[in-house]
C-alpha cells in the first residue's frame, strides 16, 4: 500500500472512531471537514505517523487552534506504545 493510501487509511479509521466528531469541539462535521491532527508530529516521531493512539480528530477551526497555540494538546493520553 502506497504512504498516502496508508494516511487515507488512517484518517478514515479516525473518522470512523469518532463517528465524524471533532474530539475537541464535539461538533459533527463532514468527512472533508475533519483533519487528523498528529499530537507526535510526523517529523519528529516518524515510526509513530499512522499509530492510531497519534491521532486526534478535528475540525479546522480547532486544528488552527492546536498550531497557533490556542489549544494545547495533553500528549501523555495519545503516547503510542513502544514497538
Amino acid at each position: 500500500m502506497k504512504k498516502k493510501d496508508k494516511l487515507d487509511q488512517w484518517h478514515q479509521e479516525g473518522r470512523e472512531k469518532t463517528k465524524n466528531h471533532c474530539e475537541l469541539c464535539g461538533l459533527w462535521f463532514p468527512d472533508e471537514m475533519l483533519c487528523g491532527h498528529h499530537p507526535f508530529s510526523q517529523k519528529a516521531y516518524p515510526q509513530w505517523r499512522l499509530y492510531p493512539k497519534n491521532r486526534v480528530m478535528t475540525c479546522q477551526q480547532c486544528h488552527n487552534k492546536i498550531h497557533n497555540g490556542q489549544i494545547k494538546i495533553n500528549k501523555d493520553q495519545y503516547r503510542p506504545l513502544p514497538d
